[in-house]
């Protein structure tokens, strides 16, 4: 997914694609549609897209093995450790993600 610097869109690797195919061949016996030039689709450059760097899969697959790995773990001993009717509130207004670990 990528958007686009102007309006902050979103687009799909799809939607980019079919924005770069060429328009229908139109036969000569037929009128071309009238297209407005502000409303025609123009495919997008891709160096002038932007991409979130929290949607890259690099990314997301490292936070997911330091969760599986590291973190999911441990709070399965701690919560194998308390009863079934334990109930848990943690305050957590304020606080940052490395006070919350």
């Amino acid at each position: 997914m990528r958007s686009t610097i102007a309006d902050g869109v979103v687009y799909s690797r799809y939607e980019r694609e079919e924005r770069k195919k060429p328009k229908k061949v139109v036969a000569e016996d037929e009128e071309p549609p009238e297209e407005d030039e502000e409303n025609a689709i123009k495919p997008f450059v891709e160096n002038d897209l932007v991409i979130r760097e929290c949607d890259n899969p690099d990314n997301i697959n490292a936070l997911l093995d330091n969760y599986n790995n590291v973190e999911r773990p441990e709070f399965d001993a701690f919560v194998a450790t308390r009863s079934d009717s334990t109930f848990l509130k943690i305050f957590a207004d304020g606080l940052t993600v490395e006070e919350l670990t």
